[in-house]
């Protein structure tokens, strides 16, 4: 699986980020729908995955093998994606590492996407 942390471009730990993932199956990426919040306590158990969440800013995410895009949304905030090759091994205790650091969205960035549409 993979773990990180969602900071801001100060280091400041973010609450309340959106992680979705997307695996690559038969060269097309599908959504998997089950998202995950950072930094809120939650158990959630299901056959193929056990997510738990203990501190301010921080996920985990069981996953299989496989390739994912991993997307960070949270509002007043740019969306960021990273991809990640998960390799589990056998008796493997810790997750991947996959960290985020999100850019805030100022006001010229608003802008800027009202211009465009």
């Amino acid at each position: 699986g993979i773990k990180g942390l969602i900071q801001n471009e100060n280091g400041d730990m973010i609450q309340n980020a959106t992680i979705k993932v997307y695996q690559l199956i038969n060269h097309n990426w599908q959504y998997i729908d089950h998202d995950v919040i950072s930094s809120m306590k939650d158990f959630k158990r299901n056959i193929f995955f056990l997510v738990v969440k203990d501190s301010e800013g921080d996920y985990y995410r069981l996953l299989t093998d496989g390739s994912y895009a991993i997307e960070v949304q949270c509002q007043g905030y740019q969306t960021q994606t990273q991809y990640v090759n998960v390799h589990n091994k056998i008796n493997q205790n810790n997750a991947q590492r996959l960290d985020f650091i999100l850019e805030s969205i100022t006001n010229k960035h608003v802008q800027f996407k009202r211009l465009l549409k």
